[in-house]
């Protein structure tokens, strides 16, 4: 479904089978990616920090879980988890730095306003 542009029901979808199978990492990582699409960051925080409330160690949940933060704006606690998801896995560092470079949803809507 997301290849076929339809985010919602394919997030409608993952859902459903992570509530099945809570560990399945490759699902959680689509669903968390239809998630930025949909720009929903306050369920993509919600989603990630229940993985990592359940799995503290698991540097993909605490990597989506720190960049949901950043994008709302919440900064050192986004700051906390990205250290803490590239202390489990070093891998993710080229992912974390982008986070970085990106802009907060505050920021876009002050260069954006009435978005």
């Amino acid at each position: 479904l997301f290849n076929s542009q339809r985010p919602v029901p394919a997030t409608g979808y993952l859902r459903r089978i992570l509530l099945i199978d809570p560990g399945d990492r490759a699902n959680f990582d689509v669903f968390m990616r239809g998630l930025v699409l949909l720009n929903d960051f306050e369920e993509m925080a919600r989603q990630a920090r229940t993985v990592v409330e359940r799995e503290p160690d698991r540097a993909d949940a605490r990597y989506w879980l720190g960049r949901a933060l950043h994008k709302l704006g919440s900064l050192e606690n986004a700051r906390d988890h990205l250290n803490a998801a590239l202390r489990a896995d070093r891998a993710l560092a080229r992912d974390i730095r982008f986070v970085g470079y990106t802009i907060t949803t505050a920021a876009l809507a002050e260069i954006l306003p009435g978005r």
